[in-house]
Parts: C-alpha cells; structure tokens; sequence
C-alpha cells in the first residue's frame, strides 16, 4: 500500500491558497481486500452531517483569515483525530500556518485639469501593483512609446533621466507594416505586449515615479478590473510590497487619454505611427494637470493548512505519496449575507473527510 496524503486547498485569488492535507497510521492490523466494503463506509448521512457544519452560519462563509475559516480548520482536525490520524503539523497540532496579505482601495482620486473622473469607468488601477500613496501633483507626462526595454526593441533607449517622473506608455508593443512584432520579430508577440507588470517594473528600475497606461482594450479590461480592484486581493507571505517592485500605475481609455493631452493626443498618435514605421522611439513632454491620491487598506492574515498521513504497508511502495485535495476556504460575509460554500467547497472537504476515514480503515 502506498502512503496516501488527503490535501485540501483552495485559491480565493492570482496568490492565494489553503490546504487541509490528510495522513494517518493505519489503525487495522489486518487490510481489508474488498474495496467495496471500504466504499460502504461513505455513506451520505455522514456525508450530510460534515456539509451542515461546515456551510452552517456559524461558519460564517469560512472567509479566509477570518474566525469562521478557525473554527472550520479545527472542525477538520478534531474529525481527523476521531479517526486515530496523528498530528504531524506544527507544534503537534494539524496546523500549518499560512501568512496573508489581502489589500484592497481605501481612496483612489484623479483629477485631470481640476475635473475628478470616476475610478473604474474613466479608469482603473489595481491595488496589488501600487503602492499605498498620498495625493501627488503632476505637472508633466512624458509619452514613451510601449514602456519597452529590450534588446531588439527599447523606448528607455533615449529617454534620458526619468528619475521621479510620471510616463505615458501604450498597451501591447509596436508591430511594422507587415504586422510583425518590432521585438520578436515575426508574427509573435512577446510577453511585454501580455505582461504589463513587466513595463512595470521595468518603469521602477529606470525611477519612473507614476506610469499612466493608454489601454487599447480597456473596455474589454473594465469589468476584469472592476472585480479585482473591488475585492480584497489575496497573496501568500508578508515580504512582497508593490512600492518595491512597480512604479505606481493606473490604466487610462483612449477618451480619457484625450482629456489629458488636449490638442497633444494627435502628437502621441503621430509618434506611435513613426515607432510602427522606423522601429525607434522618441520620447515627448507634455504639460499636465493632475492630481492622483491611491490610498490602500492592507491587511495581514493568516490562515492554517491542516495536515495528517496515512502510513502504507507495502515495502516497495509505502516512500511513495498519493495527494487528494480540495479546499475548505469560501468568501465569507459580503455585507449582511454570509455566503455559506456549500458547493464551494464544502462538499469537497467533505467527500475528503469520509475518503479519508475510508483509507484509514484499509
């Protein structure tokens, strides 16, 4: 018999993820060869009475970090000690702990020539890829192509100092005439024109201080951005800060565009058609009016895997592991709601649980 190790886990967002992993001691001195028998031992009485608790509102949506997401991880422990699996987590508990970050927008303002457009219809920005940031003044915007730096292709080549300023680049990256790619080449793009968070930090290692991003799908890119700039991303570990490896960001339509350049949007357009032409880029100064506030709530949590092991028997294949999984994670409480999990995930972890008392007894 292989060793078998129950995994539960579960990813509420881009970096976040929890795990109930099952490993017990057989307690049977004698396997059991029917596998039937074994099935049997799942029955949906059991099966219902794990479900009621967990999705029960005591539970509260087992919001990750939260107290209803404790209070389920350690229903799943005492159920893995009824079935005689050892504690093999930290500090002889079932627990691994998992460290947290969730951020989302406490205050976010833009002001173009003293009009505040609207956040998240005007345009958007990401909590995840800025840092937290009082109100700053912007008096000039300096277009600089697609924001690229790369060997084949780079608008940093001559743009001089950019220490502390603020640059207006274009999504995606420059193609010629025949629709090849100024950076690869051919008619693949590279993964600057997929990856924004390249320009990104390309942009804060060359001191950029703010990067204003012209998004040619930014209508598709809205409702995408909607969702994820208005729920609370999560990401493991507590080292990761946006101020360290992005320059400040938001994302901009072409009518928005407008309003910022005035008559100089017909400037920009003239200098994406010369990059598509000639393959270099020129950097330009524009004046500006802006005034940009990205204030964050930033919250560190954390969470606990739970963890058990079932031993095998057989001597050529007990070093071997067989993981199952699924997550005991939900969304918690949205307003006055509790968003329970039944389906997501409860009937998960609660499959596991019996699969897990089933192993046990083989």
């Amino acid at each position: 018999m292989k060793r078998v190790i129950c995994l539960k886990y579960g990813l509420l967002s881009l970096a976040l993820s929890l795990a109930l992993v099952a490993r017990a001691q057989a307690p049977r001195q004698e396997p059991i060869d029917e596998a039937a028998v074994l099935a049997n031992t799942i029955t949906v009485d059991e099966l219902t009475r794990h479900l009621t608790i967990l999705a029960s509102d005591e539970m509260e949506g087992r919001e990750t970090g939260q107290p209803g997401q404790r209070m389920a991880a350690e229903y799943l422990a005492s159920v893995l000690a009824d079935y005689g699996l050892p504690a093999i987590g930290a500090d002889g508990t079932y627990f691994q702990p998992i460290s947290f970050i969730s951020e989302n927008w406490a205050n976010v303002e833009l002001y173009l020539n003293g009009k505040e457009l609207r956040h998240l219809r005007d345009y958007y920005a990401l909590p995840s890829q800025n840092a937290d940031r009082e109100e700053v003044a912007i008096n000039e915007v300096t277009f600089l192509g697609y924001g690229i730096d790369d060997e084949a292709y780079s608008d940093y080549e001559d743009a001089g100092d950019l220490t502390g300023k603020t640059i207006l680049i274009l999504s995606g990256e420059p193609q010629d005439r025949d629709g090849h790619s100024r950076v690869t080449g051919d008619d693949r793009w590279s993964d600057w024109a997929d990856d924004v968070t390249r320009k990104l930090r390309t942009a804060r290692e060359h001191g950029v201080a703010t990067v204003i991003v012209l998004d040619a799908k930014f209508r598709q890119n809205l409702d995408e951005a909607r969702r994820v700039a208005l729920d609370s991303r999560m990401h493991m570990g507590f080292s990761e800060n946006p101020e360290e490896l992005y320059s400040n960001s938001i994302f901009i339509s072409t009518e928005t565009a407008k309003q910022l350049l005035g008559d100089a949007y017909r400037d920009v357009v003239r200098a994406r058609k010369r990059i598509e032409r000639r393959g270099r880029s020129r950097s330009v100064a524009f004046p500006a009016d802006i005034r940009l506030t990205q204030q964050k709530r930033v919250r560190e949590l954390l969470g606990e895997n739970v963890l058990g092991y079932i031993e095998g028997t057989d001597p050529d294949l007990k070093d071997e592991v067989v993981i199952l999984s699924a997550h005991y994670d939900h969304i918690g409480r949205r307003g006055n709601e509790i968003f329970n999990g039944a389906d997501d995930n409860g009937s998960g972890s609660s499959t596991l649980l019996e699969i897990c008392q089933a192993m046990a007894e083989a």
